[in-house]
């Protein structure tokens, strides 16, 4: 996927950016002692992809970043309950006008004993459309992933997932 990875202490939501930078050898060695610490994937000098990987518990945010650095797109990997890997919890797509302004947001999550919500905000409306339902998680592999080995993130860090 990508040509470069950077690393960082953690990934600042707030601003889309690393915290505090860290060396490729002190990453390896907090993904070691199961220490959290952050990826950045970069393509063509720019980020496209942040992973936010903490194993205590097993959390892994990705966020999918726009050409200007926002977080158009995340998803929230936690523990599944079988103990095996992680399971995809939440999926948010929002959508941007200029260089800040979030216009609508789109919210999934699901669970693996097949409970299924989601949820769509606009901007300036004060409702938020909500349809929950019912699916069968053994026909969605794609929503399941072992947590990453070090410098391993193509398959977590894919967009596709069907």
């Amino acid at each position: 996927m990508a040509a470069t990875i950077s690393y960082g202490n953690l990934w600042n939501r707030s601003n889309n950016t690393v915290g505090e930078s860290l060396p490729e050898d002190e990453a390896r060695r907090r993904h070691a002692d199961r220490e959290r610490y952050c990826a950045v994937l970069e393509e063509d000098g720019r980020p496209v992809v942040a992973l936010d990987i903490n194993f205590r518990p097993p959390v892994v945010d990705v966020f999918f970043l726009d050409e200007q650095a926002r977080a158009a797109g995340q998803y929230t990997f936690v523990a599944h309950p079988d103990g095996d890997g992680l399971w995809l919890e939440q999926t948010r797509q929002r959508r941007f006008v200029g260089p800040r302004e979030m216009v609508a947001q789109d919210s999934t999550w699901t669970r693996p004993d097949g409970r299924l919500r989601n949820e769509v905000r606009a901007k300036n409306n004060p409702t938020v459309d909500v349809t929950e339902g019912r699916f069968d998680p053994a026909e969605h592999p794609e929503l399941r992933e072992p947590m990453p080995e070090f410098g391993d993130y193509d398959s977590i860090a894919r967009w596709e997932r069907t």
